[in-house]
């Protein structure tokens, strides 16, 4: 499959979910930023293709925003490229920034359980566990982009913060 036949299966979905006049920009980031990822496209196309046939992912909102959530991750992936400077790579910027949140899509009966008045960061952290879990089943995830996931959005970490899960959590602020 190519990204090109991805992009057409998710038109037509993304068409219904945000207005019609976004969309052709939405999906031309999508293409922008999935060039970024080299050695990993291969994988995430097999990843993108499951989510369009087995998940809701193209019609969900994100987390913390009224913004579609493939168009909230371009956005994102967007502001980590623009800000990365040289400390990290288009590749790691472009796989974080776009599947940071796919763990908010719905697999039919499988779906993360956010509770009622429970703490953002903890939501954040369940939203990032369930994120690379699926992301590592279909590409191999380095230890830093891995802790960018895990941790988006948490302040203090029982780490030291590494420059990548400070572009996130920046963008995530920005963009939502």
């Amino acid at each position: 499959m190519t990204i090109e036949e991805i992009l057409a299966k998710m038109k037509g979905s993304l068409s219904g979910n945000i207005p019609k006049d976004r969309v052709d920009k939405v999906l031309e980031g999508v293409a922008t930023t999935f060039g970024k990822l080299k050695a990993r496209a291969t994988p995430c196309l097999d990843m993108m293709d499951y989510l369009n046939e087995e998940s809701d992912w193209t019609g969900i909102t994100a987390l913390g925003s009224d913004k579609n959530l493939i168009e909230y991750s371009v956005e994102v992936a967007e502001d980590m490229l623009a800000n990365a400077g040289d400390e990290v790579t288009e590749e790691s910027c472009a796989l974080v920034g776009l599947f940071h949140a796919i763990g908010l899509a719905n697999f039919g009966d499988d779906r993360l359980e956010i509770h009622e008045g429970e703490d953002e960061e903890i939501t954040r952290m369940k939203l990032g566990s369930r994120s690379l879990q699926i992301l590592a089943d279909f590409t191999p995830v380095e230890p830093f982009e891995a802790q960018a996931i895990l941790y988006q959005g948490v302040s203090e970490l029982p780490v030291d913060k590494l420059k990548i899960t400070e572009l996130l959590t920046d963008a995530i602020k920005k963009c939502a």
